[in-house]
């Protein structure tokens, strides 16, 4: 588990390095904290709801998307490689044939949750959602979480599971306006390196997951 859960930091220290996020680098693999709200929804929830937007098509992707997936957003290509592989869904939004946003869910936690959060068969977990800048606050990442939580529905899954970081204000504000709830805060602390992890479920709503 050990080896899993460095190989995460690694990949995040990249995507860090990659924004130009200096400062989020440095306290978080040199000497410092980063926090996260472990986030639970009901699938059902959102998949009754209407939608309303006719023009934005809402589909699993290919392998012959990846080029225009990397034009939409190139720090995301690992996520784009492992949301085609199995036990994994890529949902993209597109617009006139070209993607605007995308969904990536899994049948397993990332390491840095799998010691705290085992899913169970009708659980799935998020890893992550954009949608490009200048479609944002138009109702795209709503279309596109309703219709994908009706895919996920029809396959038998019936909850989701998902990492919010505490300084992420769109991602919360997103969570606060399709009512998503918070089960915990995960903890990453690094000392010089030293990388541990902990999880507290003090003062929030119990998930049905089981979460040590």
């Amino acid at each position: 588990m050990k080896q899993f859960l460095l190989a995460t930091a690694n990949v995040l220290a990249r995507r860090d390095i990659r924004n130009g996020d200096l400062k989020k680098f440095m306290t978080s693999y040199i000497a410092g904290r980063r926090k996260w709200y472990l986030i639970r929804d009901d699938l059902a929830r959102l998949a009754s709801e209407s939608r309303r937007s006719a023009t934005l098509e809402i589909r699993l992707a290919v392998p012959a998307d990846l080029p225009s997936l990397y034009a939409l957003e190139r720090r995301y290509s690992s996520t784009y490689s492992s949301g085609l592989a199995s036990g994994h869904f890529l949902f993209l939004g597109l617009v006139e044939g070209v993607p605007i946003a995308f969904r990536h869910l899994g049948t397993s936690a990332p390491p840095r949750v799998a010691d705290f959060l085992r899913l169970r068969a009708n659980q799935i977990y998020v890893h992550d959602i954009y949608t490009c800048p200048e479609w944002r606050r138009r109702g795209v990442t709503r279309e596109l979480m309703i219709e994908s939580n009706r895919h996920l529905l029809s396959l038998g899954y019936r909850e989701l599971f998902s990492l919010q970081e505490l300084d992420n204000w769109d991602s919360i504000a997103t969570m606060q306006a399709n009512g998503l709830r918070r089960v915990g805060i995960l903890t990453r602390t690094c000392v010089l390196g030293h990388i541990t992890f902990s999880f507290d479920t003090s003062d929030v709503e119990p998930a049905s997951a089981s979460i040590n």
